[in-house]
Order: C-alpha cells, then sequence, then structure tokens
C-alpha cells in the first residue's frame, strides 16, 4: 500500500529535474510532509542548501528529516546530514587524487632542485 508521504515524494521528486525554482518546490515538499505552513525563513535556508549541495541531495535531506523526531528545528539536523555525505562522498573520491597530487608535487621538486644545482654549476 502506498502512503501519502510515498506519493507526494514521487510527485515531488518528478517535478524537482524541471523546476526553475528548486528552492521553492523543496520548501512546499517539506511543508507539505511536515503538515506546516510556509515560513520566509524556509525559502532562504533550502535555497542556500540547494546552492551548496543540490537539489537532490536536499531532497533526500528532506526525507531524512521527516522521519526525525523533531522536525519543526529541520534545518539544523539536514544540514548536518548534507556535510557528512558530502565529507563521505569527498574522502572516498578524493583521497586517492590527493594522493596522486602529493607525488607529483614531490617529483616537481627534484626537478626543481636538479635545475637549481645546474644553475649553480653553470654560475
Amino acid at each position: 500500500m502506498i502512503t501519502k508521504i510515498e506519493n507526494l515524494s514521487q510527485y515531488y521528486y518528478e517535478k524537482l529535474h524541471s523546476s526553475t525554482k528548486p528552492g521553492a518546490l523543496l520548501v512546499s515538499f517539506l511543508c507539505e510532509i511536515l503538515g506546516r505552513d510556509r515560513k520566509s525563513s524556509d525559502y532562504s535556508k533550502l535555497n542556500k542548501l540547494v546552492r551548496m549541495y543540490g537539489r537532490e541531495s536536499v531532497f533526500f535531506a528532506i526525507l531524512e528529516v521527516y522521519d526525525m523526531d523533531n522536525p519543526e528545528n529541520y534545518y539544523p539536523y539536514m544540514s548536518a546530514i548534507l556535510k557528512a555525505r558530502l565529507a563521505k562522498k569527498n574522502q572516498l573520491a578524493g583521497y586517492p587524487a590527493m594522493i596522486s597530487f602529493e607525488e607529483e608535487v614531490k617529483e616537481l621538486d627534484k626537478i626543481a632542485k636538479k635545475i637549481i644545482k645546474e644553475r649553480e654549476k653553470d654560475d
């Protein structure tokens, strides 16, 4: 049996990709599933999160906030959820790149030292 939240989630997720104002759409989704009125502060908070993390990430963070005990004060929870996801994603994706970058810097240092030694010999 499909619940009201599942229907709303599917409806808003389909609209999310084509929306020119994802922040406003996500505010509507948030307020509808939490059963509360929209506040002007909701727009600024969610627009900030959308700019920082992307519309889909914010959408799924809203679904996680819905399952919490006190969803009224949602912003700190969503922010923490999104930061943790980003850190985990960057840790997994960025670590090998950082190692290769460090190796490249070491190699460039060796080349620079060789050039300096050759110039000192010429003087």
